[in-house]
């Protein structure tokens, strides 16, 4: 799924270039570990930040009413710390980028009983997955199953996951929110190879 997915991005940027393609480093390496970017092509790390066309919402968490759209060129640099501060709500987040590793529907917020921060989202792999995907959460939270819930919504057909922030590397609450959510990123672009290795 991700190859596929990546191959046609980048044969698109490809298309439409001038001089060069603007690709993050991610999605640039792995390119070029599986072998579709060209030699010929010029790369350029973009000049603009991943998710500067997030749509970005705050959210009620008891009765999960919008409480205002945000925009990501100045929410973006406020710290996660601010769902700690903001106790009451929680923060729902839609990007293409996340389409491109199958996630979908994420929230991040803090857990006042545990005092941790958590995501919630869905992930668009099969049921047969179940194994790898759960050793993967259960690999990066070094063994400790209660840091993480995988299971399984057969209406939905996808996983419905909650897990600690604390399976990022370096997360940190002092991290800008931009920063933070390309570090979820980056966790689910892995969680995404690791899978595709099972096919």
């Amino acid at each position: 799924m991700l190859q596929n997915k990546m191959k046609t991005y980048i044969q698109h940027l490809i298309e439409e270039k001038t001089d060069a393609i603007g690709i993050y480093t991610t999605e640039k390496m792995y390119a070029e570990k599986n072998g579709f970017l060209p030699e010929n092509v010029k790369v350029e790390e973009p000049d603009f930040p991943r998710f500067a066309k997030a749509y970005l919402e705050r959210v009620n968490k008891e009765t999960e009413e919008l409480i205002s759209a945000e925009n990501p060129e100045s929410f973006l640099k406020e710290k996660a710390t601010f769902v700690k501060i903001n106790k009451s709500e929680f923060i729902y987040i839609e990007s293409d980028w996340f389409d491109y590793v199958g996630a979908e529907n994420i929230s991040f917020e803090h857990d006042d009983v545990f005092s941790t921060y958590k995501f919630l989202l869905g992930l668009k792999y099969k049921k047969a997955k179940g194994t790898a995907l759960k050793e993967y959460f259960l690999q990066k939270a070094g063994g400790d199953s209660e840091k993480f819930e995988v299971l399984f919504n057969d209406k939905d057909g996808m996983w419905d996951v909650n897990f600690d922030s604390a399976l990022l590397a370096d997360f940190n609450e002092e991290d800008a929110l931009e920063e933070m959510f390309e570090k979820l990123y980056s966790f689910l672009f892995q969680l995404a190879e690791a899978l595709e290795k099972t096919e």
